[in-house]
């Protein structure tokens, strides 16, 4: 068999997910393992509460992908959950990805964390810039 990506997705690619949910879901599902970190958990339940039919089809596609929860690498405060998080390393990943902006802390932990175990970080725009 062969191995399968290691993929975690951008909080924003599970919206595309929905509108194209027939053509993109088996085949991301046959061919990846699927990773998620908290960070995207809360923003989706944030994001989808405002929507209860959004909510209800976004919870429907983790169901169905059944993704691996992994700790994020370095921890944030007011954002971290304590309890799921790495302390970080000497690299400075979080703090190069974040680029001194509290707004992009999220990107940053889910990048890091996507970067250090090996994954692929699936994002819904064109062009991105580098991990």
């Amino acid at each position: 068999m062969d191995k399968k990506l290691k993929i975690m997705l951008d909080t924003n690619v599970y919206d595309k997910l929905i509108e194209q949910k027939s053509e993109i879901l088996g085949l991301l599902k046959d061919r990846t393992e699927i990773f998620i970190t908290h960070v995207q958990y809360d923003q989706l339940r944030e994001m989808s509460s405002k929507k209860l039919d959004k909510h209800k089809k976004i919870f429907e596609i983790i169901e169905y992908f059944k993704p691996t929860q992994i700790p994020t690498v370095s921890a944030c405060f007011g954002m971290s959950n304590w309890d799921e998080v790495g302390w970080g390393d000497e690299t400075g990943n979080f703090e190069a990805i974040q680029v001194n902006n509290i707004n992009h802390s999220a990107d940053a932990l889910i990048a890091e964390t996507t970067k250090k175990n090996e994954c692929i970080l699936l994002l819904p725009r064109k062009k991105a810039a580098p991990v």
